[in-house]
């Protein structure tokens, strides 16, 4: 894999990274999305990966969680935060 570019979304305030695949292939992820997928190999479809210390900037896979939508609703209508669309 080769990055060939980071940067912050402007709206959503995720790191997002363009890289070329083994084969070449352009791509474009979140950085929380491709780290999970290089440590676990996949993201199962449906499911959120959550920045459990809330700092979207902060991609170190010791502070993300797999959730399922519901969980993720829960978890931050637990915390008075509510999820922006």
């Amino acid at each position: 894999m080769q990055i060939l570019k980071t940067f912050i979304h402007k709206v959503k305030g995720y790191r997002m990274v363009s890289y070329l695949d083994d084969d070449g292939n352009a791509h474009l992820d979140y950085e929380h999305r491709l780290n999970w997928k290089l440590k676990y190999h996949y993201v199962p479809k449906g499911y959120i990966i959550h920045h459990i210390d809330g700092n979207k900037t902060n991609n170190a896979i010791s502070n993300l969680m797999l959730m399922t939508p519901e969980e993720h609703t829960r978890h931050h209508d637990s915390l008075g935060l509510g999820l922006r669309k």
